[in-house]
């Protein structure tokens, strides 16, 4: 039998732990600042009590705060640790504020609780991981490995590891070795595959691991006579440094049972969340763009007649192209006047296209003695006010708060494989590039390198942190989109 663990409860421990370094730094916070008894009778009391478990518990999820918990170190684990507590003490403070009990709550024992919390649970995560490192193998799960002569090393130096606290190699089989080695380590060896099942029957054995390069050897009643004595058998596909730090996931596609690797698998609570902060980011959004559409689109229809607004055809994730909306910032006919102006792209790769002074925007012009005449389109652009309508694509769902910005259909067809992979989320209004230079980068393949950045380290507070540096971005008008 195997028991498959749960990603949910896979580290209940480091979370109980939590949890109960939380309430005592509570409770001491409020016995230093209002003395005993506690009153548990006081709303002010059950509202914070409750309050912290369900951001503690939120929080746990959706930053993945135990995420390769054991590997990290003590300085790694402190910052982890100041990073998951800051960002419950911020939501916790907004959860008084939403309560209007944010003016009967101390201060100080709001910060005291964040301090406490902070030194307690990192003493106790760091000793708690040291007393797993130190488990003995009586405590791991038994392997019986089987494996090529040549990986026998690299094998066992990673079972060895003081991070890998959950299996320990019991056993060994050798599938192209001659019957010399009888030890190794002082793990018994077998090269007969013949004794291979009466060679485990009378030893402790969880599980059976067969690592890459061993079918061949193996004759094809092998897995069945491990699985006859209720043995399980994991069958290593790759090493996982030969795929970088890409994600992996066993599933269904149709009636095939698959192994997907991918460079980064969501989780349901990740995507639900994100999902959550676009209809309400999408909302307000749209509601502002109303507003503005009153103030804009008379002055727009003066300065260039035609529509306000302005759709175009643009890819969205993984190719599928959409309608994205703008306010209308230049002329009619600007994609036709495109190509006369190419030679002055700022992206010499023709992967986007950018003007350092653009004719086509309503309102510009070169006037005869060289100088430059700029109106309501640069206005717009400048302090990113065209972009508003897209907020009507969050809501619709063709496009993110924050991802990638997305290509032209032309600008798609000159993507090389690697600039693909930019495209692998929902197009966004902001991103990583755009905070990071915006309209001041103009190397292709520095915006890819961003873009890519984002998407293998995408969470739920680094979409909240990108969204923050717009407002300062825009605020300052340090380049546009």
């Amino acid at each position: 039998m195997f028991e498959k663990d749960s990603k949910l409860l896979k580290h209940l421990d480091f979370m109980i732990i939590d949890l109960l370094c939380m309430y005592g730094s509570y409770f001491l916070a409020y016995i230093i600042r209002d003395g005993l008894p506690v009153e548990f009778d006081s709303m002010l009391v059950r509202v914070s009590l409750l309050g912290y478990l369900i951001i503690n518990l939120l929080v746990s999820v959706l930053a993945s705060s135990y995420k390769n918990i054991i590997k990290r170190g003590y300085l790694q684990e402190l910052r982890a640790t100041i990073v998951h507590v800051l960002l419950i003490t911020l939501l916790i403070t907004m959860l008084f504020f939403v309560f209007k009990i944010s003016g009967q709550q101390s201060r100080t024992i709001i910060v005291l609780t964040a301090v406490f919390y902070i030194i307690s649970s990192w003493i106790f995560r760091c000793i708690h991981k040291r007393r797993l490192r130190k488990t003995k193998l009586r405590n791991k799960k038994a392997l019986l490995l089987v494996t090529t002569k040549d990986r026998l090393e690299r094998v066992m130096s990673d079972f060895e590891d003081e991070h890998q606290i959950r299996y320990a190699i019991r056993a060994i089989v050798l599938v192209d070795s001659a019957p010399n080695p009888k030890f190794y380590k002082g793990i018994p060896i077998e090269t007969n595959l013949i004794n291979a099942h009466h060679f485990s029957q009378g030893k402790w054995v969880d599980s059976v691991l067969v690592t890459p390069g061993c079918s061949s050897y193996l004759p094809d009643d092998f897995a069945e006579g491990f699985l006859e004595m209720s043995i399980p058998v994991h069958h290593a596909l790759f090493h996982k440094q030969l795929v970088y730090d890409w994600d992996n996931s066993v599933g269904k596609v149709g009636n095939y049972v698959v192994l997907t690797e991918s460079t980064k698998i969501v989780g349901l609570s990740q995507m639900a969340a994100k999902r959550l902060l676009d209809i309400l980011g999408g909302l307000v959004g749209s509601i502002i763009t109303c507003i503005l559409y009153l103030f804009l689109a008379p002055r727009i229809k003066k300065a260039s007649p035609g529509p306000a607004f302005f759709k175009q055809k643009r890819i969205g994730r993984n190719g599928k192209p959409f309608y994205m909306y703008k306010f209308r910032t230049m002329v009619p006919n600007a994609d036709a006047m495109k190509q006369k102006y190419m030679e002055e792209n700022r992206i010499s790769s023709g992967l986007m296209f950018k003007l350092d002074f653009d004719p086509r925007v309503i309102g510009n012009e070169i006037l005869p003695d060289g100088s430059r005449k700029t109106g309501i389109g640069d206005y717009m652009r400048r302090t990113s006010l065209d972009e508003f309508p897209q907020f009507f694509n969050v809501l619709k769902g063709d496009m993110s708060l924050v991802g990638t910005r997305p290509p032209t259909p032309d600008e798609w067809k000159k993507y090389k494989m690697f600039h693909r992979a930019r495209m692998a989320i929902k197009p966004g209004i902001t991103g990583l590039w755009q905070v990071n230079g915006r309209s001041d980068v103009t190397d292709f393949d520095e915006i890819v390198r961003l873009d890519k950045e984002y998407i293998n380290t995408a969470n739920f507070w680094l979409d909240i942190k990108i969204l923050w540096k717009t407002i300062g971005v825009v605020v300052k008008r340090r380049g546009s989109l």
